[in-house]
């Protein structure tokens, strides 16, 4: 049994001209999803369009403070260059990769919430 999603991905063509709308119409309180693969929730008054399940953190303001590269800090943590980059962009990661991200830096399992936020 294959379940639908409540979206349909649009092409970047239908994505600009609208034509994505004789699909069907959108209920209220559903998702969208845009051409970049992101998905947005609904819009309050006054709240940021963040896509969902990406969450602030000050990665990069401390990496960049320490002055060290995307790839040195990936290094020296033992991790993936892109995986330091998903993070820095509010990607969630593993509880492992925050910890070696954290020994890097030189901090301390307790200070996550200072490099990871909430």
């Amino acid at each position: 049994m294959t379940v639908r999603p409540p979206f349909r991905i649009l092409k970047s063509k239908e994505w600009e001209t609208g034509a994505g709308k004789a699909f069907g119409q959108r209920l209220p309180g559903l998702e969208e999803r845009n051409d970049g693969g992101e998905i947005f929730g609904r819009k309050a008054a006054g709240e940021s369009r963040r896509p969902l399940g990406m969450n602030k953190n000050s990665l990069k303001t401390i990496r960049e403070s320490m002055l060290l590269s995307k790839g040195e800090l990936a290094r020296k943590a033992g991790i993936s260059p892109i995986t330091v980059d998903r993070i820095e962009k509010g990607l969630p990661c593993r509880m492992e990769t925050q910890r070696k991200i954290l020994c890097a830096l030189g901090y301390s399992p307790k200070d996550r919430f200072k490099v990871f936020g909430e």
